[in-house]
């Protein structure tokens, strides 16, 4: 109800400003802000023939193109408002107007950040640009990272406040509380890495703090012990006498079937 009300008080106008017309007889249209009786103004850099805007209607005649990009600066400008609005940032109109233009950009948490970046990862796992054991991996961190944040009571904090110090905690974190090995460590890392550069390409931060950071050891390799094609046959036919062991087996044969880390398997 609140968002409602606050709509209410929160105008967008465009108007044809004739003043500016040019040689061909084109004047552009303005967009106007209000909001509680203060306003601002911007070009949206659409000129069009003297007579063919229709103020009422708030329409351009015989061009549904620019028709389209107007709707589309009023929506964003309410879109605008309304994210504003519920991070409790008191509005003006020229405030309004500066998030519209970029000269200001709505900080965002890492909390907002990872969510945006799964859902990112979940559309590249729909277009099979990764699988979905990777995807996982990626779910497996954002709600270890989430974890680490909340134990130290830092759930707000902000993208562009997340520093090298902070990212070293945090491996040092994963290892002690969730007991990760020096390769899931340094994945973890480059995640992480992988997450404020997402950052850098939405444009909520200018550049990725955490670049300067080395490599991380990935530790020695293991000698890896499998499973013959016979042998897991085996496995899938034998029937185990208790429930426990054949959870076991049929979780075991899914890390087969699947490729999934034991890690994202428990």
């Amino acid at each position: 109800i609140n968002n409602f009300l606050s709509i209410l008080l929160m105008r967008v106008l465009f108007w044809h400003r004739i003043n500016g017309a040019n040689a061909k007889g084109e004047a552009p249209i303005y967009c106007r802000i209000t909001i509680d009786g203060q306003r601002t103004e911007f070009s949206t850099h659409i000129f069009v023939t003297i007579g063919n805007f229709i103020a009422d209607q708030q329409k351009i005649m015989g061009n549904a193109l620019y028709n389209i990009k107007l709707n589309a600066i009023r929506h964003k400008i309410e879109v605008l408002q309304v994210d504003l609005e519920n991070k409790n940032i008191p509005l003006t109109a020229q405030l309004l107007k500066d998030y519209y233009l970029g000269n200001k950009k709505i900080e965002i948490t890492l909390v907002e950040l990872l969510k945006e970046y799964l859902e990112h990862r979940y559309k590249l796992f729909g277009i099979n640009e990764i699988s979905y054991p990777t995807y996982m991996r990626d779910e497996y961190f954002a709600n270890n990272l989430k974890l680490f944040l909340k134990q130290n009571r830092s759930l707000k904090m902000n993208v562009k406040e997340m520093t090298p110090k902070i990212a070293m905690n945090f491996y040092y974190w994963i290892q002690s509380e969730k007991k990760a090995g020096k390769s899931y460590s340094a994945k973890i890392m480059h995640t992480l890495k992988a997450l404020i550069n997402y950052a850098v390409m939405q444009g909520s931060i200018p550049f990725n703090s955490l670049l300067s950071m080395p490599r991380f050891k990935k530790g020695d390799n293991k000698i890896i012990e499998y499973l013959e094609p016979d042998q897991v046959e085996k496995l899938y036919k034998h029937k185990f006498d208790t429930p426990l062991l054949q959870k076991v087996a049929d979780m075991m044969l899914l890390q087969c079937y699947t490729g999934f880390a034991y890690s994202d398997l428990k």
